[in-house]
């Protein structure tokens, strides 16, 4: 129905950049919150890093965004890229799953419009970034290998030492875990926040053991 569609608006000025990334940041943060996780965006800091970037990149010429927005005026889908030294970057969307307009695939619809633009401006290639999505696949088969290597000197270093960092990592663990219960417990209150993290930690705990143990 005519509830689905949705015209697609391109950014131009800085003002219209700033908008539509607020667009992307709550999105993005709407959608993460809901599975599960606390976003790019939890705290203020790094949106206003990202909108600082933003100012220079738009002053270089640097930027490429459009927003997907359905017939009642809501946004639906924006992205995000970044074009620098003859390569399109996408670096960042956000969509709302929940919208009568998701199932016209909007994300998708301003990717194609993206590769559009960039083969209309000569740019020679656009990089889809990491991460083993479906979409990314749907439109081409080449992809890339990142590698980290981690040379650690714990062994010759004084027990203190040694008990020191291990006791940051565990600070930053918890850190990290106490962010994801508090995600559960703004999305479905105090009582039923337990449940609900263990139920989302719990698996993705048991996948990342199963690579480890693979790649061991």
């Amino acid at each position: 129905g005519e509830e689905a569609m949705f015209s697609v608006t391109k950014a131009a000025t800085l003002e219209e950049f700033i908008s539509a990334f607020g667009t992307i940041v709550t999105l993005h943060q709407r959608r993460w919150n809901k599975v599960g996780y606390p976003g790019l965006f939890a705290e203020r800091k790094f949106r206003k890093f990202q909108e600082e970037i933003l100012r220079a990149f738009h002053s270089n010429g640097w930027l490429w965004c459009s927003t997907a927005v359905a017939g009642d005026g809501e946004a639906v889908a924006s992205r995000l890229a970044f074009l620098f030294n003859g390569c399109l970057y996408d670096y960042l969307s956000g969509f709302d799953d929940a919208a009568p307009a998701a199932k016209r695939r909007p994300g998708l619809a301003l990717l194609i419009r993206m590769i559009e633009d960039a083969v209309a401006a000569s740019v020679a290639t656009v990089d889809f970034l990491r991460g083993d999505e479906q979409y990314k696949f749907e439109m081409t088969s080449s992809s890339r290998n990142n590698w980290n290597l981690t040379v650690s000197h714990t062994a010759g270093q004084p027990v203190t030492k040694r008990l020191l960092l291990m006791m940051r990592f565990g600070g930053f663990l918890l850190r990290r875990e106490r962010s994801l219960l508090g995600v559960q417990r703004r999305e479905h209150g105090l009582v039923g926040s337990v449940g609900h993290y263990i139920r989302f930690r719990v698996p993705r705990l048991s996948k990342k053991l199963k690579q480890l143990r693979s790649s061991q």
